[in-house]
């Protein structure tokens, strides 16, 4: 039902939720949080 609501099925959505968890653990993660993430280092530490 959701699909026909929003357009979007379970799967999409549980990637879009796990790519969030992701990206929140590699920026509280990063440094102790002192200095910004380089966008080629977060799209390199996402692809592994």
């Amino acid at each position: 039902m959701g699909l026909l609501d929003t357009g979007v099925g379970r799967q999409q959505r549980k990637l879009h939720v796990d790519m969030r968890k992701a990206v929140l653990v590699m920026l509280d993660g990063s440094a102790g949080g002192t200095r910004g993430v380089r966008w080629a280092e977060a799209l390199q530490q996402l692809e592994n």
